[in-house]
């Protein structure tokens, strides 16, 4: 008995082998159309990470505007003698970006984490 393993977009060079003395002219079909593959996944890998950093970007965009107009209420809040409002209003502002820092430093932290454990995971199961 014997059992034989292989992973790729293409057949290991015996079986590759034996499919173009079936059907000659396979081979190149079989490498092109893995080539073709390779090429639309990084294509599309390409226009999925450009819309994460435009995406990425318009949120950290609106997340300043929202932030810049909440300091500028709570300042002329406490200029026009609402000092409790306008503090209260600063306070809340600063707190909510501190917040939204350590909550995406934690979820990039978290995301890596969890892409190196795939890797690790993937790597054992393939034997190295």
């Amino acid at each position: 008995m014997r059992i034989e393993s292989h992973s790729g977009p293409l057949p290991d060079p015996a079986t590759l082998g034996r499919y173009e003395e079936i059907l000659p002219g396979v081979a190149e079909r079989i490498i092109v159309m893995a080539e073709q593959q390779s090429a639309h996944r990084m294509r599309l890998e390409s226009q999925a990470l450009a819309a994460e950093i435009a995406r990425s970007s318009a949120g950290m965009w609106f997340a300043g505007l929202l932030a810049f107009f909440g300091l500028a209420a709570g300042t002329t809040m406490v200029l026009t003698g609402h000092e409790d409002y306008g503090v209260l209003v600063i306070v809340g502002d600063a707190v909510t970006m501190v917040g939204a820092f350590i909550y995406g430093t934690e979820r990039r932290r978290s995301e890596r984490r969890e892409k190196f454990q795939q890797l690790v995971g993937r790597d054992a199961d393939n034997g190295g």
